[in-house]
């Protein structure tokens, strides 16, 4: 891992840079992930990673020219550092994902579920319901599909459903009664079967006949948590290295009057600057300048004053070329509208907001307008290490 702190000039060209390492003793150039250097006003602080050789004890440190550009400019280095990289772990913790269980009980019978991934293990929540009698036989209920129980994590690793998972409630209709001291057990690697308790005779199944007669209206519930997972680990190596520098920009537009109907003009009316991190802010303009390059979040909210005739909204222009309109209105009330978008900036990049209008003649705005800028803060890269996992549901289950 090359860890290092820099800042370019304006003169510098967007990728122009790279860095390399050498390894000598197997006389073998590596190429880190990433390895260009961006430009940026500000000071950054990226990582760079790179697999080292087992014999290796000698490398080099290269920054090199990787552009044509003839153009002369300065880049400033600072407490480069080259050394193991250092992973951080933390579990995984999913939102409740529903999907529909299936079970040994089809006849009159249907399921509902939850389910979420909690660490190295799986939490549920079902509940199978009842039109009338179900089949023959005990009730089990599968898991999601794909998701193996870890029984090696288990005190008692026999496949048994002594080894108790949850809790079991069932609801009879038809008495009005219901049996809460019940528990859930293991029936296979990917199933699970609810029982009841029947005191001195110890655990039952779960029957179309017992505890009583399941008919319509009846239910079973069941609920467990921390069931262990095959191939899941409560160890989940994290993207943690964001040390980015904090942009942030707000201000609020002054009193203004839109004096080209059927136009863009650029608002250049503007208040008090709430925050501006990095200076970028030019209030005589109405021109923001972006000092690093990264995805930041736009957000515009404004109004213009009544009028019944045509309709106005927000113009957020950019480098002078391209522009997003936000926050489209009508009518003859004093309507404040928002907008907001997201977009990749390099540095050097501006942006200017404009108002549009159409009633016909001057419209003046109000000022609660405000126009404010953020950069989202996120690792700085996804090292090449890192696991990136989803769990993607389809018509016939789940995928994970």
């Amino acid at each position: 891992m090359i860890r290092m702190y820099y800042q370019t000039d304006s003169n510098y060209v967007e990728d122009c840079l790279g860095v390399f390492v050498y390894d000598k003793t197997n006389s073998q150039l590596i190429q880190p992930q990433p390895y260009l250097i961006k430009k940026s006003s500000l000071t950054e602080h990226p990582f760079f990673e790179f697999q080292n050789s087992s014999n290796a004890t000698d490398y080099r440190f290269i920054i090199h020219n990787v552009c044509t550009s003839s153009t002369a400019f300065n880049v400033y280095f600072d407490d480069v550092q080259i050394g193991p990289k250092t992973s951080s772990k933390n579990s995984t913790i999913t939102d409740w994902v529903s999907y529909t269980p299936t079970g040994t009980w089809v006849t009159n019978t249907s399921y509902v579920g939850k389910y979420r991934v909690n660490g190295d293990s799986i939490d549920i929540d079902i509940t199978v319901m009842t039109s009338g009698v179900p089949d023959v036989g005990a009730l089990v209920i599968n898991l999601p599909v794909g998701l193996t129980i870890d029984v090696s994590k288990f005190s008692d690793t026999s496949l048994s459903n002594y080894n108790l998972l949850g809790s079991t409630s069932l609801f009879d209709a038809g008495a009005t009664g219901s049996y809460t001291s019940s528990v859930l057990g293991i029936q296979s690697t990917t199933s699970v079967i609810p029982t009841y308790d029947r005191g001195d005779m110890g655990l039952s199944n779960i029957n179309y006949n017992l505890p009583f007669n399941f008919g319509a209206g009846d239910r079973v519930r069941i609920r467990a948590f921390g069931i262990p997972i095959v191939g899941r680990s409560s160890g989940t190596q994290i993207a943690d290295i964001y040390t980015g520098r904090k942009v942030a920009f707000s201000a609020p537009m002054g009193s203004g009057n839109h004096t080209s109907s059927g136009s863009s003009q650029t608002v250049t009316s503007w208040g008090t600057t709430a925050i501006d991190d990095v200076s970028g802010w030019d209030s005589g303009t109405g021109t923001y300048t972006f000092k690093a390059s990264g995805t930041y979040r736009i957000d515009v909210l404004g109004a213009f004053n009544a009028n019944a005739t045509g309709y106005r909204y927000w113009n957020i222009r950019v480098n002078n070329t391209t522009n997003y309109s936000v926050g489209y209105s009508s009518g003859s009330t004093n309507l404040i509208t928002s907008g907001s978008l997201t977009l990749n900036f390099n540095a050097g990049d501006t942006l200017v907001l404009q108002a549009f209008q159409n009633s016909g003649g001057n419209l003046a705005y109000s000022t609660e307008g405000r126009l404010s800028i953020s950069r989202l803060d996120s690792p700085n890269q996804i090292l090449a290490s890192e696991k990136v996992v989803d769990i993607f549901e389809s018509n016939s289950g789940v995928l994970s």
